[in-house]
C-alpha cells in the first residue's frame, strides 16, 4: 500500500516538474535533459539579434523570463545541431511562432497573441540553452517605508535591510551622467546608508525590476534622475521643503544598497532692492534668485518681490531691453540643464510681459551651467549658480 501510494505521488507530480523544468512553449530537444528547475525572473529584459524585426538587427524584449539548459541525456546519443535546429524550428511552427534571425547556431522567434513572446535557441554541440521572454510592464512591488527603510521610500519584497549607517556631517559621492562626459558630484550633509539582503529561500530580483521599482517610486517624488544608464545603478536628486535630497541606488544578485544624503536648506543670495539699476549700469549684467519648483520652469510665489524689481527697472528706463538667461548648476547633462534654463527664462519673460512689459524689450537664452559663478561641489556653489541673469542688450 505504502509503496502504491508512492507511485502514484510521483504519478502525479512529474507533470508539474516537467513543466517547472521548461520554458513554454518550448521543450527539450530529443536525447536532452533539463539541467534542473528553469531560471524564472518577474522582470528582467533580453538582447537578442532579431533581423529585420529589431531596430539594427536587435531586439531588447522586456518582461517575465524563462532560462533553461539542457545536456544530453545519460546513454543518449548527442544529435547533431542541424537535428536540434530541426527539432525547435518544428517547435516553433506548432506553437505559430515567427522566425525573426536563424544562424550560427541561434535561433530567435517571435509569437505574437495578448502576451507577445520573444524566444531564443542557442544551439551548441551537447548542449542546449533557451530564453523566452513574455512582454509586460515591469510590476510595481516596492514596499511603503517601514522599519529600517528610508522615511520616503521602501524596499523590494523579499529583501531584509540591516541598520542603517548614519553621518551627520557625512559626504558622497553621486554618478552624474552626460553625453558629454559623466563627472561625480560631491555632496555633504545628513548620510545615510542602508543594505538590504534577500532573505533565505527567495529568488533575487533582476537588476531593471529594481531599478524599475526604485525609478518610479522617485518619479512620484519628482525626483530628478541623474544616472539610469546602467540598471545595476540609480542616482537621483529631489527637493522637500526647500532642502535637496540626493540618492543612490546600487543592485547586485542578493543585495541592494541605498546611499542618501540630505543636504542642509541653502539661502539662495537675496535680491537687493533698488540696486538693480546701479548694477546693470556698471557691468552690463546683473544675477537676480529666483526659485522654480524643484527641477522644473513654474516660479514659485516668492518670486513675485523680485518680478516686481524687474519691472520698476524697466518702467524706469523705457528705453531698456534685456536678454533673461537662465543659469543651472552642474547637475545633470549639458542638453537637459540648457532645455530647463531656457524653459526657467522663457517662464520669467511670460511674467514680466504679463506684468505689463512689452515683449520686444526681452529676449530669454538658456545658458545651462557653462557659465558658473561658484563651484559646483557645494551645496552652497550650486545655488549661487542657480540663478537668472539680466543683460543690457
Amino acid at each position: 500500500m505504502r509503496l502504491l501510494r508512492g507511485v502514484l505521488l510521483a504519478s502525479l507530480l512529474l507533470p508539474c516538474v516537467a513543466a517547472f523544468a521548461d520554458c513554454p512553449p518550448l521543450k527539450a530537444p530529443r536525447a536532452f535533459v533539463a539541467l534542473g528547475t528553469a531560471e524564472l525572473k518577474a522582470f528582467d529584459k533580453v538582447e537578442m539579434r532579431s533581423g529585420d524585426l529589431g531596430t539594427g538587427g536587435y531586439t531588447t524584449a522586456e518582461g517575465k523570463v524563462c532560462r533553461q539548459t539542457y545536456r544530453v541525456a545519460d546513454g543518449q546519443t548527442a544529435p547533431d545541431e542541424a537535428q536540434v535546429d530541426a527539432d525547435y524550428r518544428r517547435q516553433l511552427d506548432a506553437a505559430g511562432a515567427e522566425i525573426a534571425f536563424a544562424a550560427n547556431g541561434q535561433i530567435t522567434a517571435r509569437l505574437a497573441g495578448d502576451a507577445e513572446r520573444w524566444m531564443v535557441i542557442y544551439n551548441q554541440p551537447g548542449e542546449v540553452s533557451v530564453v523566452v521572454v513574455e512582454r509586460r510592464e515591469p510590476p510595481y512591488v516596492l514596499t511603503a517605508p517601514s522599519g529600517h527603510d528610508y522615511r520616503l521610500i521602501g524596499h523590494m519584497p523579499d529583501y531584509v535591510a540591516g541598520p542603517p549607517e548614519v553621518n551627520a556631517g557625512g559626504r558622497q559621492d553621486f554618478h552624474v551622467e552626460d553625453p558629454a562626459g559623466d563627472s561625480d558630484v560631491p555632496v555633504s550633509g545628513n548620510a545615510i546608508h542602508l543594505t538590504y539582503r534577500l532573505a533565505d529561500g527567495k529568488t533575487s530580483a533582476s537588476d531593471v525590476e529594481v531599478a524599475a521599482n526604485y525609478r518610479r517610486r522617485l518619479r512620484e517624488l519628482g525626483a530628478q534622475l541623474l544616472s539610469v544608464r546602467d540598471d545595476a545603478r540609480t542616482v537621483a536628486r529631489f527637493d522637500e521643503n526647500g532642502r535637496a535630497i540626493w540618492l543612490s541606488v546600487y543592485s547586485q544578485p542578493g543585495e541592494i544598497s541605498l546611499y542618501v544624503v540630505e543636504e542642509k536648506p541653502v539661502q539662495a543670495p537675496p535680491a537687493v532692492p533698488n540696486q538693480l539699476q546701479q548694477r546693470l549700469a556698471a557691468d552690463g549684467h546683473v544675477a537676480v534668485y529666483i526659485n522654480f519648483d524643484f527641477d522644473k520652469a513654474t516660479l514659485k510665489a516668492d518670486a513675485a518681490p523680485v518680478l516686481a524689481e524687474i519691472v520698476a527697472l524697466l518702467q524706469a528706463d523705457p528705453a531698456l531691453k534685456l536678454t533673461v538667461e537662465g543659469h543651472t548648476d552642474a547637475a545633470g547633462s549639458r542638453d537637459y540643464n540648457r532645455k530647463l534654463s531656457a524653459q526657467r527664462a522663457e517662464a520669467v519673460v511670460k511674467a514680466l510681459v504679463g506684468k505689463g512689459v512689452a515683449a520686444a524689450r526681452l529676449q530669454p537664452a538658456g545658458l545651462g551651467a557653462t557659465r558658473p559663478l561658484a563651484g559646483n561641489d557645494t551645496a552652497e556653489g550650486r545655488a549661487r549658480n542657480r540663478r537668472v541673469e539680466l543683460v543690457r542688450n
